[in-house]
């Protein structure tokens, strides 16, 4: 598989075929806040500790949905904003002040329609200590008439 991104469908893509890796380093108080001055999400959860700890957190969390944009990133980076046809999401663990995040994804399925070729991917977000904590599915039309 080419590693020009977003790909076009010319250069062949197969089951196993990896994506970009999109890594966010360090994320702060600060990215949360920012992030929920964008959405109007302010949740004090995610940005003030005193409150996260009174409810029985370790620390404010970040925004589960900007933990989603970073795998929106990947793949949209990987096959084009226009040809993503469906994107799902699920958080399985909390992402926290310092974290490092990594996304990655794998091509699970190819099957050529009229369209073009519909490409099922599958990623993951994991954090500094290497844990899941969001895992995605995607689905991209390549090629065809779309693009």
């Amino acid at each position: 598989m080419s590693e020009t991104w977003p790909i076009s469908g010319d250069e062949g893509i197969d089951v196993g075929d990896s994506g970009p890796t999109i890594v966010v380093e360090n994320l702060r108080h600060e990215d949360f806040v920012r992030f929920a001055g964008a959405t109007g999400d302010f949740n004090p959860m995610h940005y003030d500790d005193t409150y996260a700890r009174d409810a029985g957190f370790r620390s404010a969390f970040g925004p589960g949905m900007l933990t989603a944009s970073y795998g929106a990133r990947m793949v949209s980076k990987w096959f084009g904003l226009g040809s993503i046809d469906r994107i799902k999401f699920r958080f399985t663990d909390k992402v926290c002040p310092g974290d490092t995040l990594t996304v990655e994804g794998t091509v699970d399925e190819v099957d050529d329609t009229p369209d073009g070729m519909t490409v099922r991917v599958s990623f993951d977000v994991r954090n500094r200590r290497d844990v899941v904590v969001l895992e995605g599915e995607c689905d991209a039309i390549v090629g065809g008439s779309h693009e």
